[in-house]
């Protein structure tokens, strides 16, 4: 996985660790909205 990731960041030229922030913050994010969604839609 981790060989993975550097390929990635190689590619894009930013340090691996920069793009594993990157993912993990577009997730939270997601985890964020989705969570969000689903409060509205219990307190119909």
């Amino acid at each position: 996985m981790l060989d993975e990731l550097r390929q990635m960041a190689n590619q894009r030229d930013i340090p691996y660790q920069s793009l594993i922030k990157v993912f993990l913050r577009e997730r939270i994010h997601s985890e964020h909205q989705l969570n969000i969604v689903i409060n509205e839609e219990n307190s119909q």
